[in-house]
């Protein structure tokens, strides 16, 4: 071995730290993860201090509510609760009632001078609807089919129906008619309108 080379394993210059990256990375993802953080934070923050502000603003609407609850008599809301019902009720039973008066007007507008009659009945029957007949005297036939015609005219006379067409001891034409009765035109609303257009 040569006494010139001396095998050392210690170092003789100082050990310097060498990185293989920069730090750059490090900071910009620390400086993400506090903006983050911190975003965060502020959200919550106002989070929680909006639903402390609609707690309170219900907490005083309430408290408003029941001021004004107070204002209103009890006992006069009851009386207009009540009223509303009898009015509506009211409502109910005029809309549903039947005028048979309407009938004779109708009548009186389509019966011919030659015409009159002696006997009338008028009905309901299991549907609501109105069944009228008649027991009339005619000084013709002619004037029987031109009465049936003016009959027929009607809108509001359904199923006109003419039976028992005869001549009487004086010569007169006598006969019978059934019809039915447009349940819309009974209604006394119906014809209370009526009455009142023609005022």
């Amino acid at each position: 071995m040569d006494p010139q080379v001396q095998t050392s394993f210690i170092p003789k210059k100082p050990v310097t730290a060498v990185y293989a990256g920069s730090s750059a990375p490090t900071g910009i993802f620390l400086l993400a993860s506090v903006v983050i953080f911190l975003a965060s934070l502020l959200a919550a923050g106002a989070s929680f201090a909006y639903v402390q502000y609609l707690k309170q603003s219900i907490t005083n609407k309430s408290a408003s509510l029941e001021r004004s609850k107070k204002a209103f008599e009890p006992a006069v809301i009851a009386e207009l609760v009540r009223l509303n019902s009898r009015i509506k009720l009211g409502k109910e039973v005029v809309g549903a009632h039947l005028s048979a008066s309407s009938i004779f007007t109708l009548l009186e507008q389509s019966t011919l001078e030659s015409v009159r009659f002696r006997e009338f009945a008028y009905e309901i029957d299991g549907a609501g609807k109105g069944i009228v007949g008649l027991e009339g005297e005619a000084r013709t036939f002619s004037d029987v089919a031109l009465q049936s015609d003016e009959f027929g005219k009607q809108h509001i006379l359904k199923d006109v129906y003419f039976d028992d067409i005869n001549t009487d001891q004086a010569g007169k034409v006598t006969f019978s008619v059934r019809a039915s009765v447009d349940p819309a035109f009974l209604l006394y609303m119906n014809v209370s309108a009526v009455n009142q257009e023609s005022l």
